[in-house]
């Protein structure tokens, strides 16, 4: 039976470049991949799965209220004697409760895997949705690291300022600027707390 699973890090952890290195194994072998990617990353135009090393695949735009099985199944029934077939979904932290509910039932009742691929935590160190509900449904978690520049495993997303003190305020749907990406950074928790606090 197959199973939904939920792959996390920080920022910088390689989870969209994993999600596209996984959907090119499967069509590599013949399968189909449905890629899946929240309405609310523009970072490099709607409907694009893009990793920093520059890989890049089109995917269906999910939003906050979208009903998943609705938007699934033509695709399900389109590939129905596909027998490799997976749907992989980047920016995960922003699938509801309910979303994530049909997910899980997808892969339960369908038998087709379902990979997310996602932060747990925003830059204010409060848990995304989407990630609470993956950390309670996914059948399999793992975890893609990355260091922080001290060397350590990072586990933290960080805004800054301009003088470096994390922003601790504003909206948990904070995208990142392409062209000024320095802002946000993947910190160990002793740097965290090593840095000038204030909000």
């Amino acid at each position: 039976m197959a199973k939904l699973y939920f792959f996390y890090g920080p920022m910088t952890a390689g989870k969209s470049t994993a999600l596209l290195q996984a959907a090119d194994n499967y069509t590599r072998q013949g399968g189909s991949c449905l890629l899946l990617t929240t309405s609310l990353d523009t970072r490099h135009g709607q409907g694009l799965i893009t990793s920093r090393l520059g890989l890049q695949a089109h995917a269906q735009l999910y939003h906050p209220d979208t009903q998943l099985i609705p938007l699934i199944s033509p695709w399900i029934q389109q590939n129905s004697l596909t027998p490799n077939k997976a749907i992989l979904i980047d920016e995960a932290q922003f699938l509801s409760y309910p979303q994530v509910l049909d997910l899980h039932a997808i892969a339960h009742t369908l038998n087709i895997p379902v990979l997310a691929y996602g932060l747990l935590s925003t830059y204010k160190l409060t848990p995304f949705l989407g990630s609470s509900a993956l950390l309670a449904l996914a059948d399999t978690l793992t975890e893609l690291k990355t260091i922080c520049s001290c060397g350590k495993k990072a586990t933290l997303n960080i805004l800054h300022s301009s003088d470096g003190s994390p922003i601790l305020e504003g909206s948990d749907v904070n995208i990142e600027n392409p062209s000024n990406p320095t802002r946000y950074r993947a910190l160990c928790a002793d740097c965290f707390y090593s840095l000038p606090h204030h909000v």
